[in-house]
């Protein structure tokens, strides 16, 4: 004799935060997270920019570090924040200084030594002239490779709609991404200017 066997299993979480204001258009079947980011206890917060390259398909988060120096044409250290989720900057990620609009990237570098420092800030070392130059609060952005005129891993093209959470064990994940509506800047990670200006459907609402 054969039963069909049901399990459920609960998990209690802190509150949700609203960041969605009104209603907007969601991409209908939303996508799989990328397998480099399935990643036990990992949690992507709904806000997060997102990459989906079909509907259905591969749903990868945009990660960007915001610059806590100037970057000067001869700098071999460059200084930056903890990434928008969560990541450690690494030394095998081509990266690269994020535009003020579109998503072609002038020169993308790896860096050969990561270290934090005493404010708990990231040091890169990269060879001179490798980034080119960019100011205090902009952004690096994870390119395809290193070289001129590179293209971002993660172009994204909507907001994630909800959290994305893994568990121990956990082999892959999916979520829904939302391409217009209102949203509240100041409780989703930080999306660069480029990014914004792309997704022009979506409204970024400061709150007072």
């Amino acid at each position: 004799m054969s039963f069909n066997t049901y399990g459920k299993k609960t998990t209690t979480y802190s509150g949700n935060t609203a960041i969605w204001l009104g209603t907007g258009e969601v991409f209908p079947g939303g996508g799989v997270l990328a397998a480099d980011y399935v990643v036990a206890d990992a949690l992507y917060p709904a806000g997060s920019p997102v990459y989906l390259d079909i509907m259905g398909g591969t749903l990868t988060p945009c990660e960007v570090f915001e610059l806590v120096d100037a970057i000067g044409s001869g700098d071999t250290n460059i200084k930056v924040k903890l990434g928008n989720q969560g990541t450690v900057p690494a030394v095998s990620v081509p990266y690269g200084v994020a535009p003020a609009t579109g998503y072609v990237i002038a020169k993308a570098a790896v860096a050969s030594v990561v270290a934090i420092d005493a404010s708990g800030f990231y040091d890169l070392s990269i060879v001179a002239n490798s980034l080119g130059t960019a100011s205090e609060g902009d952004f690096l952005v994870i390119c395809t490779s290193v070289g001129s005129n590179q293209s971002m891993l993660a172009p994204a093209n909507g907001l994630l709609y909800n959290d994305i959470h893994l568990e121990s064990g956990d082999t892959s994940a999916t979520g829904a991404m939302r391409v217009s509506g209102q949203v509240l800047e100041d409780r989703i990670p930080s999306i660069p200017p480029n990014v914004k200006a792309s997704l022009n459907k979506i409204t970024f609402i400061k709150e007072e």
